[in-house]
């Protein structure tokens, strides 16, 4: 079972949750099952995704069970590896690994509140995580930095961090600019 969790600043996001909806299908076509998670802002959203991961654990107990997400998603996936430690894999792209630093602290306070950062961070609770890890950033991502990646994986060793080479816009990659095809 794969968890799609979209992104979004972690916030509420109608037509995040739906391009979720859609990703399914590819999932699905390679016989996995899927649920789009949709979620509320910072913390609260946080405890929907746990109670999401909770109830298909429940239903599926002998299911594999992976969260996927994009951005603030990728976060919400990874902090979901430190709470569950029966999760069986995180796939986290351009993913925040520590909302305290760098360009996604605005969105992060914003979300979670200043003094509530640190209750957020996949990097400082590296140690609770059990799930198979991927992270993929984006060389020139300034809101998911390579060195956030960095510092992932030396809490997490083991963490299979994939950095894609910057390249033209017209090869997307999530937050800004492009990378190699």
């Amino acid at each position: 079972l794969v968890m799609l969790i979209h992104g979004g600043g972690w916030q509420r996001s109608e037509s995040g949750y739906e391009q979720q909806k859609q990703s399914a299908g590819a999932f699905q076509d390679k016989g996995y099952a899927t649920v789009a998670v949709g979620y509320d802002e910072g913390a609260k959203g946080f405890k929907q995704v746990l109670a999401v991961y909770r109830e298909a654990r429940k239903r599926y107990p002998d299911l594999p069970i992976c969260a996927s997400g994009l951005s603030s998603g990728g976060h919400l996936a990874l902090m979901l590896a430190t709470r569950a430690p029966d999760l069986d894999c995180v796939m986290a792209l351009s993913a925040p690994t520590d909302p305290e630093g760098d360009e996604a602290h605005a969105a992060a306070v914003a979300a979670f509140g200043e003094d509530q950062l640190a209750r957020f961070s996949p990097t400082r609770f590296a140690d609770r995580i059990r799930a198979k890890v991927l992270l993929i950033i984006a060389e020139t991502d300034p809101l998911a930095p390579v060195a956030q990646g960095d510092e992932l994986v030396r809490a997490l060793p083991g963490t299979e961090f994939v950095v894609l080479p910057a390249g033209p816009v017209t090869v997307p990659f999530t937050h800004f600019g492009g990378v190699q095809p």
